[in-house]
């Protein structure tokens, strides 16, 4: 009876997030209101999450060194993205006069097919992850260690990404704010 209540939480989650990816990313293509604050806010959630989804590995027989070349891809993302992405924000005042902003949906998106991965192996080989009740590291297969650690580089490299990503909204908001930066007073068709 156990297991199907440990079933039920971890399909609970995973529906919850699904909910959360498929609204952001309608937010990401359709525009959303922006702010230093949720800039901020977005940046620490993406990391947190893949800071706590790639720790599950570590329980799981990966080695703890294995957060070095996280850090490191996390890293690249970030600079590869922050190179990237300017030119493909797009940026407008709506009728309350916010800042809105739309683009970067290609990060998002691998940010999604990584986390998606990740959690498919947790629920299908590894179950006991997604309720918080690990097994030793024995009972894992070096295949499934093999899988979380490739779907967490692909995390890592997702959340650099869309930390750059929010990082260059904050610098735009605050450089329209400042009046360094002029937008248009409607969405850009």
């Amino acid at each position: 009876m156990s297991s199907t209540g440990s079933e039920n939480s971890a399909l609970a989650f995973v529906a919850i997030l699904l909910l959360f990816v498929v609204l952001r990313i309608r937010r990401i293509i359709n525009g959303t209101r922006i702010s230093k604050a949720r800039s901020i806010v977005f940046s620490i959630y993406y990391v947190a999450f893949a800071a706590i989804l790639t720790a599950t590995s570590f329980l799981n027989g990966v080695s703890e060194n294995y957060v070095i070349l996280y850090v490191a891809v996390g890293a690249v993302g970030f600079y590869a993205a922050y190179r990237v992405v300017n030119r493909r924000l797009i940026f407008w005042r709506g009728p309350d006069n916010s800042i809105y902003a739309k683009g970067g949906i290609i990060i998002y998106l691998i940010y999604v097919v990584a986390l998606v991965a990740r959690v498919a192996i947790d629920v299908i080989y590894v179950p006991s992850a997604l309720t918080f009740t690990f097994t030793s590291s024995s009972s894992v297969s070096a295949s499934t260690v093999l899988a979380e650690i490739v779907t967490d580089v692909l995390v890592a490299f997702g959340a650099g990404l869309l930390t750059a990503r929010n990082f260059r909204l904050y610098q735009r908001y605050v450089g329209i704010e400042q009046g360094k930066e002029t937008i248009p007073d409607s969405m850009p068709t």
